[in-house]
C-alpha cells in the first residue's frame, strides 16, 4: 500500500509533456489566481490520456499541478493555472500572447517585441498586466523626401521699330527653373501624420522668354474716307491699295482703327478710301456724317 506522502506528491506538466516533482505551486505563482480544477477517474494512467479524453487544451505558458501519480491508476487531481491572455496591436497587426510577467515592459521584453524611442505604447510600460489586456503599439518613423518643382519662366515683351506693326517674333526662348524642397515626414503605423519643410534650394533660375512686337508703320497716305455700300462686312474700295489686300484704316481724330479687305477701286480723286457701312461706323463715325476728313492707311501684317 502506498504512503500518503507518495500519493500527495506534486508534479508539474510542461510543454514537453514531462512531469517534474517540484515545490508546492502556490509558492511560485500568484496566489490570487484561481486554477481550473479537474479530477481524473481511476483507470487513467497518464496526464496526456486524461487531457485527450477531456479535450482540454494546454498552452506552453500554462502551469499544471497533478496530485497523485497518474501511473498508479487510482485517479488524480489536475489543477491548471492559466497564464494571462494579452492581445498586442502592433502597427495594425493583432497577435495574442500568454504570459506570467507582471508589467507591460517585462512582457514586451519576454516576447522579444522591441519598442523604439519614438514609438507610442498604451498602456505605459510600467502598467500592470491583467488577463484580457490589450496593448497598442504605434510605430513612429521619420523619413526625408525631396520634391523637384518647376518654376515658370516670365515673358518679356519689347517693341521693335524695325518690325512691321502687328508682327511679333521670339528672340529668346524661355526655359523653366527648378527648385528642390526637402521635407521631413513623420509616419504613424505607415500613415503620414505630419510633413515639415526643412530645406529649400534653387537648382536653376528660370530663363525669360523675350518677344518683340513690331512698331514700324508703312503708310499708304492720308486722306478722306467715305462709305459706299451697306454691308456688315469689313470691305473697302481704294485706288492706292491693290485689290485683295488688307489695309488698316486709322481715324486720326479719335485713334480708332479697323482692318478692311480691298475689293475694288475707281474712287474719286478727293477720296483715299470708300468703306462699307460697318467699317465706317467701326471708326466711330455715324453714317449721317457722310465723311471722315482725315484717315491714314497703314500696311498690316497678315
Amino acid at each position: 500500500m502506498f504512503s500518503n506522502t507518495f500519493l500527495k506528491a506534486n508534479f508539474l506538466f510542461t510543454s514537453s509533456a514531462r512531469l517534474h516533482q517540484r515545490e508546492p505551486l502556490a509558492r511560485q505563482t500568484n496566489p490570487l489566481k484561481e486554477p481550473e480544477t479537474y479530477f481524473a477517474p481511476a483507470g487513467i494512467f497518464s496526464l496526456s490520456e486524461f487531457l485527450q479524453e477531456k479535450q482540454l487544451t494546454l498552452y506552453p505558458e500554462d502551469k499544471v499541478e497533478v496530485f497523485a501519480a497518474p501511473l498508479l491508476g487510482i485517479g488524480f487531481q489536475v489543477k491548471v493555472y492559466r497564464a494571462d491572455l494579452v492581445t498586442v496591436l502592433d502597427g495594425g497587426q493583432r497577435r495574442v500572447y500568454r504570459t506570467w510577467q507582471k508589467t507591460v515592459g517585462e512582457f514586451l521584453k519576454e516576447k522579444g517585441i522591441s519598442v523604439g524611442e519614438k514609438d507610442e505604447v498604451q498602456p505605459a510600460l510600467d502598467s500592470a498586466i491583467k488577463n484580457g489586456l490589450e496593448i497598442q503599439i504605434s510605430r513612429i518613423s521619420e523619413e526625408e523626401i525631396k520634391e523637384k518643382l518647376a518654376l515658370p519662366y516670365p515673358q518679356i515683351q519689347k517693341p521693335d521699330p524695325s518690325l512691321l506693326k502687328g508682327r511679333t517674333k521670339v528672340v529668346q526662348a524661355g526655359e523653366p527653373g527648378f527648385r528642390l524642397r526637402t521635407y521631413r515626414l513623420v509616419k504613424k503605423d505607415g500613415q503620414v501624420i505630419s510633413k515639415e519643410l526643412i530645406k529649400e534650394e534653387l537648382l536653376q533660375k528660370p530663363k525669360a522668354e523675350i518677344i518683340v512686337y513690331g512698331t514700324k508703320i508703312i503708310s499708304y497716305g492720308q486722306g478722306v474716307a467715305s462709305f459706299y455700300r451697306f454691308s456688315s462686312q469689313m470691305l473697302a474700295a481704294c485706288n492706292v491699295v491693290p485689290k485683295g489686300q488688307w489695309v488698316r484704316v486709322v481715324n486720326l481724330a479719335n485713334g480708332r482703327s479697323v482692318d478692311v479687305l480691298v475689293v475694288g477701286g475707281g474712287l474719286r480723286s478727293d477720296r483715299i478710301i470708300d468703306l462699307s457701312t460697318a467699317a465706317f461706323q467701326a471708326l466711330g463715325a455715324p453714317l449721317s456724317q457722310g465723311l471722315i476728313p482725315n484717315v491714314r492707311l497703314e500696311k498690316i501684317a497678315r
